[in-house]
């Protein structure tokens, strides 16, 4: 009987936080660094069911190399045309609890001539508006 209540105890409290809209919230972040590949195709670190999704490795100054993923080659291609590999970039990314370590989702690239939005303020992808 004791173990019954207990476990009534863990799902209610349960039931109350999944039911009060309690959410993971990503923290956007800001890191700099110079593209070292652009790349394209699948990427299961991601989670997301994109099989052409577009992708930056970017080296930060302490040699660490991050993942950055942009979105969709279909619809983001066009709008960083003008990326290339050497390039020094600053990007506002945030993670989602699927992310591998050293991976994040990018909501904005901004360059010495270029500032690129993919995502708004609430983190939205602008194609998915």
């Amino acid at each position: 009987m004791r173990s019954f209540f207990f476990a009534f105890l863990f799902l209610g409290g349960f039931l109350s936080f999944a039911l009060s809209g309690a959410e993971f919230k990503p923290v956007e972040e800001k890191f700099q660094g110079e593209i070292v590949r652009i790349g394209t195709g699948e990427c299961r670190e991601v989670g997301s069911k994109c099989l052409d999704e577009v992708f930056l490795v970017v080296k930060m100054e302490d040699g660490q190399e991050m993942v950055w993923h942009i979105g969709p080659k279909t619809v983001v291609s066009e709008m960083i045309r003008a990326l290339t590999v050497g390039q020094r970039i600053t990007g506002l990314v945030f993670k989602t609890m699927n992310l591998a370590p050293g991976h994040y989702l990018v909501r904005q690239i901004i360059t010495k001539d270029q500032d690129i939005e993919f995502r708004n303020h609430d983190l939205q992808p602008f194609w998915a508006l």
